[in-house]
């Protein structure tokens, strides 16, 4: 019974390492051979591609809210004069 506990310790050790290995580079991304300076350049370009699209749905936005207003307004005229005509 002691020699299958060794032969476990013999097997279990060096798949446990790398087990660990693999975790450690692929899913936490640990052991990133890439230098820090290009990834903090790809997250100032994320960033800035980040910002550009929230400054163009913000223009859409205001765009839409400035349309919805305007046709508000053209519909709110339109039934007044309609319901000043039926009141004449």
């Amino acid at each position: 019974m002691e020699l299958f506990g060794l032969i476990g310790m013999i097997i279990a050790l060096p798949l446990t390492t790398l087990l660990l290995s693999y975790y450690e580079q692929y899913v936490i991304l640990r052991n990133n051979h890439e230098p820090p300076a290009k990834r903090t350049k790809e997250a100032e370009e994320l960033k800035a591609r980040y910002e550009d699209k929230l400054q163009r749905l913000e223009k859409t936005r205001e765009k839409a809210y400035m349309d919805a207003r305007h046709e508000a307004k053209q519909i709110i005229s339109e039934a007044k004069d309609e319901a000043d005509e039926i009141l004449k």
